[in-house]
């Protein structure tokens, strides 16, 4: 076949293949290799056509033996690394990408595609420089402002993510897609009131789009509402049957409310949809000890050892690996996941723990007896309503307080509410979105007092009727002497447990809920802890008599002693209720909600015990501070 007829069949194949009329495109592009299997354009435009087709595997073959011929097309290398992303070679997508970049620079959608790759590979840092990349050539790519908004909020950067999906909405205001990120982004940004507000928009334009569905029950299953987040998933199933994270989420909320049967189910319906499905394994794993089965843990052991897994999934399943271990006293083996699940975490977040350390340094500098003795807020008029403060570090008893609080016939339990610095950030300016002490020295008793009413609206609204709630956010032992000026007549419950038994316990959990950052790194865990340690010394020098001080090894060994007191702190009447906690039915949504369902049991006191050699460098970090 002579190159003047070829090019004629190769225009001719083109113009049907630019007309969507593949299979007539294609029977031109094997005629032609028919005559000339060298041809590098048929090749290439088959493998296309292939790739089209869904026949990944055959469009890498056909795409690579074009480039082997012709080996410097930027387009031929960029379409074998969609082929490459198609079959699952992620890697090799990366370097093709590159290669067509190298030949043809500032390609946006190519960029583009770099991004996505560099995305799935976990590193977030080179598929933010890619997206940027590209926008900076085609700054009208709505789907890489919406990728590189998802990139920013899971590498913690909100408010950039905030920036990128608005200039998103700017260019395609009604796209579903991006109305869901962006509400996915106020959640995590804490502007709960936007998100669903923008969550039941999407609904209501597209009443089938399963996501939005599932993201709105997450947020009403946060807010407390458990009922409205079941009604959400249910309908998220109902529309895809085989959404596995719709069965995930629901089998959360069904252990809110203590189903841990229903719950159990859920987190094996997920695992059969998507057998990697890490956070479902390592939800399993806190149900109890032994819910997991010999099955369960081959199974996670081959998740962990095979390289296909995504790092985010092995994370998970790492997590629950360890759980697993150490329920068959295997503790050798079970740090060793922990480390690894850590370590796969850590390597994928911003964080400094110097910046956390000026943090405490700047909260002890500025509340000093002379700035709390100078500030002073009217107390409410009317009924004395009595919020009680639950503080700590996680893993040291606040949610097994709060039940045993929560079991009294005057006292709701809120849970983990971050209704307090909400309120303190809409009347004063926070700093890195929790440090306000650049303002305390111009604060008025008039905002001081517009927090406290803000404050005391949105908590008491959780229980109308109630004049006692308990707020149990841990973190809050940053704010106590805000709480002090706020809320004199206020209870503050400090759980303290022992440093190892602590550290040990928060290394051994993922805690989805941001803030607890500190945890996945044992020389960063150990620095914050001490930091923690010396602002409660600070807190109780400063405000003596102000807290009361609960043990968690003294409550475990007197349950009946330590929680009259506990009581009495808190200006309760004793009930017998508070002793038999673990028959109060209420909604729970922390890691320990499995736990505190149990009586008071003794087999966590001096848990490190278990672990020997493998918290040697924790305990030194703990007792060293150099």
């Amino acid at each position: 076949m002579n190159p003047p007829l070829i090019d004629n069949l190769l225009s001719e194949a083109l113009a049907h293949h630019r007309n969507g009329q593949l299979a007539r495109a294609e029977s031109i592009y094997r005629e032609i290799l028919e005559h000339n299997p060298d041809n590098a354009d048929a090749l290439h435009y088959c493998g296309i056509v292939a790739l089209q087709k869904g026949e990944f595997t055959e469009a890498v073959e056909l795409i690579r033996a074009a480039i082997e011929i012709q080996p410097g097309t930027a387009s031929t290398h960029s379409n074998l690394g969609n082929a490459l992303m198609a079959v699952g070679q992620i890697d090799a997508a990366r370097q093709s990408y590159q290669r067509a970049l190298e030949i043809e620079p500032d390609q946006p959608h190519v960029l583009a595609n770099l991004g996505n790759a560099f995305s799935q590979l976990h590193e977030p840092d080179q598929a933010i420089q890619a997206y940027q990349a590209a926008l900076h050539a085609n700054p009208q790519l709505i789907d890489v402002h919406v990728n590189l908004a998802q990139v920013e909020l899971a590498k913690g950067l909100k408010e950039r993510a905030r920036s990128s999906i608005n200039r998103a909405r700017q260019l395609a205001p009604d796209s579903s897609r991006v109305n869901l990120t962006a509400a996915n982004i106020l959640f995590s940004l804490g502007d709960k009131h936007q998100a669903e507000t923008l969550f039941r928009a999407i609904i209501a334009a597209e009443p089938t789009a399963h996501p939005a569905h599932v993201n709105l029950g997450n947020l009403l299953r946060q807010d407390g509402r458990t009922d409205e987040s079941l009604s959400h998933y249910a309908r998220a199933i109902a529309i895809s049957p085989g959404f596995a994270e719709a069965h995930y989420n629901r089998g959360l909320a069904l252990q809110d409310i203590g189903d841990l049967t229903a719950a159990r189910q859920c987190f094996r319906r997920a695992i059969s949809i998507q057998p990697d499905y890490g956070n479902a394994f390592r939800a399993l794993s806190l149900l109890g000890q032994y819910e997991h089965t010999k099955a369960d843990t081959a199974a996670m052991l081959a998740l962990v050892a095979n390289a296909d897994t995504s790092t985010e999934q092995k994370k998970h399943v790492a997590f629950a690996l360890g759980k697993a271990l150490e329920d068959l006293a295997d503790y050798k083996s079970a740090y060793r996941y922990y480390t690894l699940g850590n370590a796969l975490h850590r390597a994928s977040i911003h964080y400094d723990i110097q910046a956390d350390e000026r943090l405490f340094d700047q909260i002890r500098e500025t509340f000093t007896p002379t700035l709390l003795d100078s500030l002073r807020v009217p107390p409410e008029s009317g009924e004395k309503r009595h919020p009680i403060f639950i503080v700590g570090l996680p893993r040291s008893g606040t949610t097994l307080i709060e039940q045993i609080l929560a079991s009294h016939s005057q006292v709701f339990g809120a849970g983990e509410v971050d209704l307090l610095l909400a309120a303190i950030a809409e009347v004063i300016p926070l700093t890195d979105g929790i440090n306000y002490t650049q303002a305390m020295p111009h604060i008025t008793p008039l905002q001081l007092s517009e927090i406290q009413k803000r404050y005391l609206q949105a908590l008491f609204s959780l229980a109308p009727g109630i004049l006692t709630v308990t707020d149990k956010l841990p973190m809050n032992f940053l704010h106590i002497g805000m709480i002090s000026l706020l809320f004199p007549q206020a209870t503050i419950v400090h759980c303290r447990r022992d440093p190892l038994d602590t550290c040990l316990s928060i290394f051994k959990h993922y805690f989805p809920a941001s803030g607890h950052d500190y945890g996945y790194d044992v020389d960063e865990l150990a620095r914050y802890y001490r930091r923690y340690s010396e602002l409660m010394d600070h807190w109780k020098d400063t405000l003596p008599g102000r807290i009361h001080e609960v043990r968690y090894e003294s409550l475990i060994m007197d349950q009946e002693r330590v929680t009259r007191e506990l009581l009495a702190a808190c200006e309760l009447g004793f009930e017998p209720e508070c002793l038999n906690f673990h028959e109060t039915s209420r909604r729970i949504s922390t890691l320990s909600a499995a736990q505190v369902r149990k009586p008071i049991y003794r087999n966590a006191m001096n848990f490190s015990r278990h672990y020997g050699a493998e918290l040697e460098t924790l305990t030194k970090l703990l007792a060293n501070p150099d």
